[in-house]
């Protein structure tokens, strides 16, 4: 993604836990989802970030950038919906 000219390289790395409650049970607790990306851009260090979808952190900073998990499919690999930007 692109800000200012700046290209930001966020990668979505891997799923770290899944403990949320299968779709159709009902649980005692929803669970929590964690995933960890890759943010990079020229000319600084990269960086991980872990986000949950229940538990903190939910959203962290990288530079100048604040990332958040808004949502998290279900899966072996999932897809994540992010929200990226510019603080």
């Amino acid at each position: 993604m692109t800000f200012d000219g700046e290209i930001l390289t966020v990668t979505y790395e891997r799923l770290v836990e899944d403990s949320r409650c299968p779709e159709d049970v009902q649980c005692v607790w929803a669970g929590n989802g964690r995933i960890l990306l890759g943010l990079a851009k020229a000319g600084s260090d990269p960086a991980g970030l872990e986000l949950n979808t229940m538990l903190e952190p939910r959203s962290g900073r990288y530079l100048e950038y604040s990332v958040s998990l808004v949502t998290l499919e279900r899966g072996d690999s999932p897809d994540a919906t992010l929200q990226v930007s510019r603080a």
